[in-house]
């Protein structure tokens, strides 16, 4: 077998099945946490055409939806479509292996690149920082910043923590949340709300939050639309500057963006 169908064996079994166990629509794989898992060595260039190439998505049965970040390398963000069943093709009865063609390929966005360009200027100075919740948690009770588990909310509370900034958690259970108030794993989220639990909810929200806005006049929002939407208006309405940094980019485009910060 060679390296290349090693490295696909690896995250179809460690990463892509797993996921389609817990019935997850769709996976980012950074290229640089397969290179550190299996101890390659200056191998980023095998992992980055393993996972891109026609041949894994044919034998894990996904859809790669995104590539983003640099051409090769460890911020690599791959973005899989978990589509079809749990059976993978035999690695064998496979011949070739071409590159994602050019028409396939993510279309660079101008717009997209100024704006990975920007995250290493990210100025939190004045601001309350809102960070939404996500599905990946702890088994067991933490303090809220330490309760979820995503590489995106991870990323998301070292610059946040990084700058000293003032920030806290859109909790879809308890609205708004401090960093280290302890609360318990939870499954409830703002994806599967109707609009008018999601208008009360942004209500509750906004009633936590006004009092802590203190002198500062910046919210900056690292969330979903779910978790904006009945949020920006109002604080605009009392004269805040809102802020979305990563506002239109995709799940894969926001790791990406969140590691070019430094």
């Amino acid at each position: 077998m060679s390296t290349a169908d090693e490295i696909r064996e690896f995250v179809f079994e460690k990463i892509i099945k797993p996921a389609k166990m817990r019935d997850e629509p769709e996976i980012v794989i950074r290229a640089g946490d397969i290179h550190h898992d299996m101890g390659l060595k200056n191998a980023m260039p095998s992992v980055c055409n393993a996972l891109s190439g026609k041949k894994f998505a044919e034998f894990a049965n996904l859809s790669l939806m995104e590539r983003a970040g640099p051409r090769n390398g460890a911020n690599v963000y791959f973005t899989f479509s978990m589509i079809g069943s749990n059976t993978p093709q035999s690695l064998d009865h496979q011949t070739t292996d071409p590159a994602l063609p050019k028409s396939q390929a993510p279309p660079k966005s101008p717009a997209i690149t100024k704006s990975i360009k920007a995250a290493s200027s990210l100025d939190l100075t004045d601001a309350v920082v809102l960070v939404s919740c996500v599905k990946s948690k702890l088994p067991h009770p933490a303090p809220a910043r330490e309760l979820y588990t995503s590489t995106w909310f991870t990323k998301v509370r070292k610059i946040v923590e990084d700058r000293n900034a003032d920030w806290y958690i859109l909790s879809a259970l308890h609205g708004l949340v401090s960093p280290n108030v302890m609360i318990a794993p939870y499954e409830r989220t703002l994806n599967t709300l109707g609009v008018t639990d999601r208008r009360a909810w942004a209500t509750e929200t906004l009633d936590q939050l006004i009092p802590k806005i203190g002198k500062r006049n910046r919210i900056v929002f690292f969330a979903g639309m779910r978790y904006r939407e009945f949020l920006v208006a109002p604080l605009r309405n009392i004269g805040l500057a809102v802020e979305v940094p990563m506002e239109g980019l995709s799940i894969g485009r926001q790791l990406a963006w969140l590691s070019a910060i430094k």
